[in-house]
């Protein structure tokens, strides 16, 4: 049975050493939903031991707002138990990670929830991300077989940016609206059901912090 404190989405954002971005991140999140989503969502922040005061700033900033709900570990876990230990915590039908040193307007988050509520087939999805300067980041990617690795490597290695037409072709595939059925989807941004996290067992936490740790889970989702 739901409880009716259940929320429908719970965030989870994992620091370290953020407190120069953690701020702008939660902002972006609980200020822009003000009387409209509210009550339906919660963000988890769990602060791996940072030693930078990010903890101290939290506290400071935003232990009363009820939107948020702070959490200290004496280690650094690393981000895959963080992220598990996060979603034990959480509330919502639906979890999304979200990296500390993003922006995002809770509204834009909610047209992720309303897309994957209303398509039972995804698992996983993710937005379309992009830097302060517009430029479209590697938020996703194909299934890892040699084939694909090779292709990746390849066509999205740094060198071959220096050619024009490669940068412009790469920005303007990663920057493209399109909705599209990929191999995994990367931690920065991420949402699935919580069900469905806890099924597949969640991170694998041998995956202190590495990319691999998403194409794994993508994986795991792909088998269910």
């Amino acid at each position: 049975m739901q409880n009716i404190n259940d929320k429908i989405l719970s965030i989870i954002t994992v620091t370290y050493n953020s407190i120069n971005e953690i701020g702008e991140c939660l902002d972006a999140l609980v200020k822009s939903g003000v009387n409209i989503y509210d009550d339906k969502f919660e963000v988890i922040v769990i602060d791996n031991a940072s030693a930078d005061g990010t903890f101290s700033y939290l506290e400071e900033k935003y232990s009363n707002n009820n939107l948020i709900k702070l959490i200290y570990n004496n280690e650094n876990t690393g981000f895959a138990m963080a992220c598990n230990q996060g979603v034990n915590m959480a509330t919502g039908k639906y979890i999304m990670l979200l990296n500390p040193d993003t922006v995002a307007n809770i509204s834009s988050v909610f047209e992720l929830v309303n897309y994957i509520e209303k398509s039972p087939d995804i698992g996983v999805i993710g937005p379309r991300i992009v830097d302060e300067f517009g430029t479209a980041q590697e938020s996703y990617g194909n299934q890892l077989t040699v084939k694909d690795e090779f292709i990746g490597k390849f066509l999205y290695s740094r060198y071959l940016e220096i050619i024009p037409f490669v940068k412009k072709w790469k920005h303007e595939k990663l920057l493209s609206n399109a909705i599209a059925e990929v191999g995994w989807i990367g931690g920065a941004c991420m949402l699935t059901r919580k069900d469905l996290y806890i099924k597949t067992g969640g991170i694998d936490k041998e995956f202190f912090l590495c990319h691999a740790d998403m194409i794994d889970f993508a994986k795991k989702v792909k088998n269910l």
